[in-house]
């Protein structure tokens, strides 16, 4: 079905399934973002919102149809990402529990994300006392995740054990937002200057980074606990179902 009430405008953000566009509503003027891909994965991508709907953290889709002659998702407008939000106006503290909230809810489903990072966690207007979690493409049932693949996601914040190859579950997601939230402390990556020729020296490098976090200095009191909470995630196993309690204990 076409849908001629959504004017398209500006276009404001691209990835590997979809490009990104401001849009406002013919009719009330609204404004929304409309993601358009290849009609196979905007379906997908509609049908993982679907099972997803409810949670105060996760996009609530607006519409699923075509616009233009062209399939999209309809949601609602973001303004601004983590990456672009200046540390001193965020409390850190509220945003990772508002991060194991949505994945916790998200694992409830079924499903493992595979995209986190800083970018993927958006606010509304100027408010920044909620964040949500977009982009689901690449979201995953986790039970039939059992053949290990190629990297999925961003190189910076996959976790120890996507870096070696291994399949990807629950504990993989937790894993990235650790290092999201530690990008939103320190607002670079410790690993964010390697230099290397190929993919696998990366990996290699990454892999040896990640692993010693517990090494980096000025340790305060929240990066102290993400230290210990990395420590829980990326010893866990495969198919081990994460203390979401446990974590969320940590950050009393």
């Amino acid at each position: 079905m076409i849908n001629d009430n959504y004017v398209l405008e500006k276009k404001i953000g691209s990835g590997a399934f979809g490009t990104v566009y401001k849009a406002h509503h013919r009719i009330t003027n609204d404004d929304y973002a409309v993601k358009i891909g290849e009609s196979a994965q905007i379906d997908y991508e509609a049908g993982v919102m679907k099972l997803l709907n409810g949670h105060a953290n996760i996009p609530r889709l607006k519409w699923c149809g075509l616009i233009q002659s062209k399939k999209c998702i309809v949601t609602d407008l973001y303004s601004l990402s983590l990456s672009e939000i200046k540390q001193d106006k965020l409390n850190v503290t509220s945003c990772l529990k508002q991060m194991l909230s949505a994945i916790e809810f998200i694992h409830g489903k079924g499903l493992v994300h595979r995209d986190i990072k800083p970018d993927n966690f958006m606010i509304k207007g100027t408010s920044i006392e909620r964040i949500y979690l977009i982009d689901y493409g690449m979201a995953k049932p986790f039970a039939k995740y059992d053949k290990p693949r190629g990297l999925v996601g961003s190189m910076m914040y996959a976790s120890i054990n996507v870096h070696k190859g291994l399949p990807y579950g629950r504990r993989d997601d937790l894993e990235s937002i650790i290092y999201t939230v530690l990008f939103l402390l320190c607002k670079k990556l410790p690993w964010a200057d390697l230099k290397c020729i190929t993919e696998k020296e990366m990996a290699d490098k990454l892999i040896i980074a990640k692993a010693n976090i517990s090494n980096l200095n000025n340790k305060n009191g929240i990066l102290m606990t993400i230290i210990k909470l990395h420590k829980y995630v990326s010893g866990l196993g495969l198919r081990e179902s994460p203390s979401y309690t446990y974590i969320n204990s940590k950050l009393i």
